[in-house]
Order: structure tokens, then sequence, then C-alpha cells
């Protein structure tokens, strides 16, 4: 399988809610399933936003690391500072952020903020 660009069908088919008004990802997917989307979104506090989601079962880590450069380096091209929440029940997440460049930036509640540096 090959990373495509990701469509509004794509995010209804994996997050079971209509695309945000503006955004753009990445997906892989086969004939049968999407493996997994990675997006890059503006959220409804004016900010950037990047998520990933994985179908249950599916690793490909390697692939997700790939798929996240990509769209980082499109939202660098675009000049847009990207935030990002590593999820609690994800072993690793955290260190995969600081991977991709993040930094934490600021609490809210009990959840770290990070962001693009």
């Amino acid at each position: 399988m090959a990373l495509r660009l990701a469509t509004d069908d794509d995010w209804h088919a994996m997050f079971g809610i209509p695309a945000p008004g503006r955004w753009f990802g990445m997906v892989e997917a086969n004939d049968w399933m999407i493996e997994g989307l990675g997006a890059i979104y503006l959220g409804t506090d004016d900010k950037w936003w990047m998520t990933f989601q994985r179908a249950p079962g599916v690793r490909k880590v390697k692939t997700a690391h790939a798929g996240a450069m990509k769209l980082l380096a499109a939202a660098r091209e675009q000049g847009l500072e990207i935030h990002a929440i590593a999820h609690p029940e994800i072993r690793g997440a955290e260190m995969w952020l600081k991977r991709l460049g993040f930094a934490p930036e600021l609490k809210h509640g009990e959840v770290d903020i990070w962001l693009t540096r």
C-alpha cells in the first residue's frame, strides 16, 4: 500500500463525523478498509491541529511516521504552526511527538498541548 491524499469521505469513514471545513491529510487503505489516516485541520479555536488514527489491529508505525513527516513538511511550506495532544492511552505517544519536532507548550487541565518547534 502507498500513502495517498485523504478525502472528506476518508475522514468520515475513519472518525464517523463530517470532515472539518479546512484540512488536509494522508491515508493508507487497502481494497476493503482504511488502515490509517493522518490529518492537519483548522480547529474551532482557530489553531491548526494534527491528528492520527489507525484501524484496530493495524500497527504500521513506519508508515504513520512517514505520513506525519509529509504532513508537517506541507504545514511548514504553508507557514502553519501545528498543535497536538499525546493520546494518554498510547504508550510512547509523547516520545513520538518529540521525534516529529513537537515540544510541550502549555497545560490545559491535565493535558499537555504540544506545538511544532
